[in-house]
């Protein structure tokens, strides 16, 4: 999954615990160098989490749109409900 050209800033983490695997994906509107005092969390961003084919957005930007909890069956599926919520967000 490549969103380098659809977000100026994308860092994509996965963690486990027990048996379960949970994919974080951070995404950015703003370049890392405009970042207030370059910190993340004053950029334009969301944080969202996939697991057990579910896709939750944890954390946001008050500036940045809603997105409901979805179910993703594939990587071609998270990437097209990020599309969708770059569009949405007049990135």
């Amino acid at each position: 999954m490549n969103l380098d050209n659809l977000f100026p800033y994308v860092d994509i983490d996965e963690s486990s615990l027990g048996e379960s695997t949970s994919k974080f994906i951070k995404i950015s509107l703003d370049n890392k160098e405009d970042w207030s005092y370059g910190i993340y969390h004053n950029s334009r961003y969301a944080i969202f989490c996939i697991r057990d084919e579910k896709m939750e957005l944890i954390s946001k930007h008050f500036n940045m749109p809603k997105f409901r909890k979805c179910n993703v069956k594939s990587d071609a599926d998270v990437a097209n409900k990020l599309i969708k919520y770059h569009s949405l967000s007049n990135g």
